[in-house]
């Protein structure tokens, strides 16, 4: 029997699958249906009924959004019936809707305003005074309600209950004076109480970061990637006067599924703040004072020709950071490996700061399959091993959610001792948190498990390791690890460092350096000079001890920059563009979108500008380009 069936819409034959709702089918054949309460995530409700439909044989008009396709069926989408319809709805709704639509954040994007013009009836015959509620009112740490604006389409109501998981709206009395509020006893602090703003169709829910600052005709939307998390997803930003005005969704189903997390959309402020650093610092006289790049590199690249001179390359180290594109990681662990031959060179303050090269080279070796976000769409039992996706990565917790609304089963386990009762199912995703791995015996418990999981059936069981920063996918594979070669390659392969060599045309040393803390416990004995970039650790309570010259880039005069011999402004991610790398292993491009603040560079200019003074032409070949923005 077949899975297709045959309607049509318009005049137009439509094959769509059974199942499919009419607004689908019609959109499939390009037709338009003007909706309200409709979300193809949400589950049908018929709330606004602005979907009505012509079917024929049908004794009245149909909601299109709650009517599945059938086969024959006969659909029109223009007859006069339904056109005044679609006048009548759209009358009542603005019967106490405000016409303040050159006020409204949503004016120039709201689907309120474009199907008035579109489908509604031109004019109003309604001359009594509108509704009137207090405005604005806060809902939550991010969230401001007009009352008066809802058309009670409840769509972020279902968005919080069906997809969220957190049913912290509801409708509140009843009646022509019914409106959203929080539920009894709830508070709205959602961690994805943003994407309500985006899904309503009128202006009733507004951010306070973005309330009254722009028009869409005023700013550039660019697209882009969220830096926040491992999840990396789609974004787009709205950009006016070199600052981020907001940050959306920009939907990549693969990846995010179309909703953003509250870290992801409000959290960008955080890169853009009044007290950045603009210019490089030097010590002078025990005191941080201002000074150029040209002052900051000199002094820099004599320090450090002066300490490997004086007890070789190994006692000069860097450590970078998760927030650093994949091209600016590669170009700092080359650096340290070829111009100043040291192996020192790591991303993570944490105690197993190897651990993701390793689950992924045993995984590899061992046949695993790695899980890719889209699995969990299909898994029928999904393992969480000692992760907190919610906090973690909360898209990720999002598809997790879907996932067990549609019946698959969840397994939480803070570690593998006793291991976890495997479950009967034929697809099984594992994602396992650091915590899983660096605890008891490491890694080999998780791959097994995996593999136990798996009983050698191909597919059946796949991994994800879910790291709590956002790039270390990419930071390993550029080789940001004291124990790997860019591409996962052992400093040990005596064949995969030949190779890396012949690339490089250079030697570099064949055995694992320190890890992040056994660098910073180095500090004025074994390590005579760090590179520190993006890390803060005297900020966070760790040990530093004196006696070693300090070069801290970072955005901002951290407690750890304060100690600092020189301190080099760095840009945002959104000021370079570049690649980062998310949990699945996929690379994509963040676009560059603003100008950085006073002569701030990336690790990349300050790398290659740096190469230059230090003999190593083959890293400095972008050496003026860098510098022709100090």
């Amino acid at each position: 029997m077949s899975d297709q069936l045959t309607l049509t819409i318009d005049g137009r034959e439509v094959a769509v699958p059974k199942g499919t709702l009419i607004v689908e089918a019609a959109r499939r054949a390009g037709i338009e249906i003007p909706v309200f309460c409709y979300h193809p995530k949400l589950k049908p409700a018929g709330n606004c009924r602005m979907c009505l439909v012509e079917v024929a044989k049908a004794p009245k008009l149909q909601t299109a959004c709650t009517t599945e396709a059938a086969e024959g069926m006969v659909v029109s989408t223009q007859s006069p019936a339904v056109q005044k319809a679609q006048e009548g709805v759209l009358e009542l709704l603005l019967i106490n809707h405000p016409l303040d639509c050159p006020v409204c954040d949503k004016g120039g994007e709201c689907p309120l305003q474009n199907q008035t013009f579109r489908w509604g009836p031109g004019k109003s015959r309604f001359v009594e005074e509108k509704r009137r509620f207090e405005k604005p009112v806060s809902l939550g740490p991010h969230i401001l309600l007009d009352r008066e604006r809802c058309i009670l389409c409840m769509r972020c109501v279902r968005f919080m209950d069906e997809i969220a998981r957190h049913p912290q709206l509801a409708s509140v009395s009843r009646g022509d004076m019914t409106y959203i509020d929080t539920a009894e006893g709830a508070v709205f602090d959602s961690p994805y109480s943003g994407n309500t703003i985006e899904i309503c169709p009128v202006g009733a829910l507004t951010g306070k970061a973005f309330r009254f600052q722009g028009r869409p005709w005023e700013y550039q939307r660019v697209p882009s990637v969220c830096p926040f998390c491992a999840c990396g997803c789609n974004i787009s930003l709205d950009v006016r006067g070199n600052r981020i005005l907001r940050v959306v969704a920009r939907e990549h189903p693969e990846v995010d599924d179309g909703w953003l997390c509250d870290r992801g959309r409000f959290n960008y402020a955080s890169f853009y703040g009044e007290d950045r650093l603009r210019e490089p610092l030097l010590r002078r006289n025990g005191t941080l004072q201002p000074a150029t790049w040209e002052e900051a590199l000199r002094v820099t690249a004599d320090r450090f020709r002066a300490i490997k001179q004086e007890t070789g390359g190994e006692a000069l180290a860097g450590i970078g950071s998760s927030q650093m594109t994949n091209e600016e990681a590669y170009l700092f662990q080359k650096f340290f490996r070829t111009a100043l031959g040291s192996p020192h060179v790591d991303h993570r303050l944490a105690r197993a700061p190897s651990a993701l090269a390793g689950l992924m080279e045993a995984a590899k070796n061992k046949g695993i399959e790695t899980a890719m976000i889209p699995d969990l769409d299909q898994a029928d039992a999904i393992f969480l091993l000692g992760c907190d996706i919610g906090r973690e990565a909360p898209i990720l917790d999002l598809r997790v959610k879907k996932a067990v609304s549609r019946g698959a089963q969840l397994i939480v386990a803070h570690s593998l001792t006793p291991p976890p009762a495997p479950p009967a199912a034929r697809r099984i995703v594992i994602l396992a948190g650091l915590a899983a791995v660096e605890e008891g015996a490491g890694l080999d418990p998780v791959v097994e498990f995996t593999l136990s999981l798996a009983n050698g059936e191909p597919g059946r069981a796949r991994l994800a390791l879910v790291p709590p920063e956002a790039n270390v996918y990419g930071l390993a594979a550029m080789g940001m690890l004291p124990t790997h070669l860019p591409g996962f390659v052992p400093v040990d392969d005596a064949e995969g460092c030949a190779a890396m060599e012949e690339r490089w045309g250079k030697a570099i040393p064949r055995h694992a350096g320190l890890s992040g803390q056994e660098i910073l416990q180095a500090l004025g004995n074994r390590v005579r000079g760090l590179y520190l970039v993006g890390q803060d650790p005297v900020g966070n309570g760790m040990a530093l001890p004196e006696g070693a010259f300090l070069v801290v880039q970072d955005r901002y005069l951290t407690a750890t920059a304060r100690r600092a011999d020189v301190v080099l402004p760095w840009t945002a991610p959104h000021e370079i563009g570049g690649t980062i790398t998310n949990l699945e292993g996929r690379v994509q491009e963040m676009r560059r979108a603003l100008r950085a603040p006073g002569t701030a560079k990336s690790v990349e200019e300050a790398i290659h500008a740096l190469s230059g003074r230090l003999g190593a032409p083959e890293l400095a070949q972008e050496a003026s380009l860098a510098m022709s923005r100090s």
